[in-house]
């Protein structure tokens, strides 16, 4: 307190809010970062980041932000590659190929992330969003925060910086605090979910106005019949063969994700299934074989396995060529020959000995329409 009354005339101090006052903490918050002015000016921004999942998968990759309803995260690595975000009220994600739609739950975790970058850049903390949340501690001693939703903002005490926002069992730190443009934002988060570390993340270099619209925007939508050619990510599998693809398959995709979680490995459900024609395309149907396979999250520790039928091993990165394809995805593999045609057209050759596979949504296995989209896919040469 004599701190504050020496230094009251200089404007360095202000009177503390109290817990249920959201007016003055929020007043409190927007000054401790900069001031309404400059947080407005750092609207548009471009962010170079990295980090870490569960401590083991690397990543690197770039934020777009130019508020909560337009942003993208374009990151990858060992882990493969993530490209999620949202375009006004539409929420989309990237898996390798395939452009969809966000789940509900999707939505919901995007949507947390989206808060938490808006919280690093001091974004969105005028009054009216909130109400107070008192009662709320940060490392054992009484903290101002501020409650919207489901989303609880903590705050330093001392300096009213973020410290924490917190969703559920889900807490993200901040920390790591660095002026751009006036503005006090947080370079660092840690996520912890149910007090088990998570993601850690760091910004390696914050360009205000740097978003593009390219960038806000995200990919192009996919249709029926596009054609891509791209580089698969390396990846930790598990896979066993079928002889067949038709209604079985939801069997087969239990059996694998049972045996991989046995063997302590965690399932990628946010990655699709890769189905791959062991024999001749325009083999009879009695000589069909086929693969199916599903992505596990890498780790440091992983080593291959084979138990019986069942093997779990990690696929090289690979150049692929791929066509969409609109309906049954069992189906797909009716139109190689389009895909083929497409090849030979741009002079793209498959590898000796790459097999055709298909890249489908697990949704798919559920039920699909004459809209739902698959990908027919080769391994091609450099």
């Amino acid at each position: 307190m004599l701190a504050c009354i020496l230094t009251v005339l200089s404007g360095a101090c202000r009177r503390r809010p109290a817990a249920n006052d959201a007016t003055g903490i929020s007043s409190a918050v927007i000054d401790a970062h900069g001031g309404r002015d400059r947080i407005a000016a750092l609207g548009n921004v471009r962010i170079v980041l990295t980090a870490r999942f569960r401590e083991q998968i690397g990543l690197r990759g770039t934020l777009h932000w130019a508020g909560l309803q337009r942003w993208s995260v374009d990151a990858a690595g060992d882990g493969g590659r993530m490209q999620f975000g949202f375009d006004g009220d539409r929420c989309w994600r990237a898996d390798r190929h395939l452009l969809r739609t966000c789940s509900d739950d999707d939505r919901q975790n995007y949507s947390f992330y989206g808060d938490v970058v808006a919280a690093r850049l001091a974004h969105g903390f005028d009054a009216a969003r909130f109400v107070a949340e008192p009662g709320t501690t940060l490392d054992g001693s009484p903290a101002p925060a501020l409650r919207s939703g489901a989303t609880v903002y903590v705050f330093h005490p001392e300096t009213f910086l973020v410290a924490e926002v917190r969703r559920g069992d889900a807490v993200q730190s901040l920390g790591d605090y660095r002026s751009v443009g006036g503005v006090r934002v947080a370079a660092r988060r840690s996520l912890t979910i149910a007090g088990q570390p998570d993601i850690d993340e760091s910004w390696d270099e914050i360009i205000p106005g740097g978003a593009n619209e390219d960038g806000l925007r995200g990919p192009a939508p996919q249709t029926n019949g596009t054609t891509v050619t791209w580089v698969d990510p390396a990846r930790w599998v598990a896979w066993t063969e079928t002889d067949s693809i038709g209604a079985g398959t939801a069997d087969v995709v239990r059996s694998l994700e049972q045996f991989a979680q046995g063997h302590g490995e965690r399932v990628s459900f946010a990655e699709d299934l890769l189905v791959t024609a062991m024999h001749d395309t325009a083999a009879p149907p009695e000589q069909q074989r086929w693969q199916v396979a599903i992505t596990l999250e890498p780790r440091d520790a992983a080593v291959p396995v084979v138990d019986g039928a069942i093997h779990i091993e990690r696929w090289a990165e690979q150049r692929i060529a791929g066509l969409f394809v609109a309906g049954d995805p069992a189906a797909a593999m009716e139109r190689v020959g389009t895909l083929q045609a497409w090849m030979n057209d741009q002079h793209v050759v498959a590898i000796p000995g790459a097999h055709w596979q298909v890249l489908r949504s697990r949704e798919s296995l559920v039920g699909f329409t004459d809209r739902t989209l698959a990908l027919i896919r080769i391994a091609i040469a450099p």
